[in-house]
């Protein structure tokens, strides 16, 4: 559980690539119900830092599940916290069996992004698109 604790010595951390206390702060913010419903973060990798795609006026996470029933959802934040209407796309690609979730913010400047979770399966509710009937899993900076 690396992303909640980082031993000093690296052998402790239990990978095979051990990360410095650099890379460490670099990681999103991961809550508990991330590997619950077994996510993995594709893209991007090792840190909180989104930046928009090449040639286009999103930046996009990558998160893929082992698990059917899983449903995403994605809001992007502006500074004083509220949430930007049509700023987040969150979809699951069957071609290549991930989640994408693309975030277009409307300004230059760090704006947080939540992503949130949930079970369908085992829920009574669909998750709407602010998340509210999801739990939080995952936190980035775009």
């Amino acid at each position: 559980m690396i992303y909640g604790h980082l031993p000093e010595d690296p052998q402790w951390q239990l990978l095979e690539h051990p990360l410095t206390m650099k890379q460490y702060l670099m990681l999103p913010h991961i809550h508990g119900t991330f590997f619950e419903l077994n996510l993995n973060i594709v893209s991007p990798v090792y840190t909180h830092k989104i930046t928009l795609e090449p040639g286009q006026s999103y930046g996009e996470v990558l998160i893929a599940t082992s698990t059917d029933g899983v449903g995403l959802s994605g809001s992007l934040r502006d500074k004083s916290d509220t949430k930007i209407e049509g700023g987040d796309f969150v979809y699951f690609d069957h071609d290549q069996n991930l989640w994408r979730c693309r975030f277009a913010p409307q300004k230059v400047g760090n704006h947080p992004i939540l992503i949130f979770g949930d079970d369908i399966l085992s829920s009574a509710n669909v998750i709407g698109n602010d998340g509210k009937d999801g739990q939080e899993v995952v936190v980035f900076v775009a």
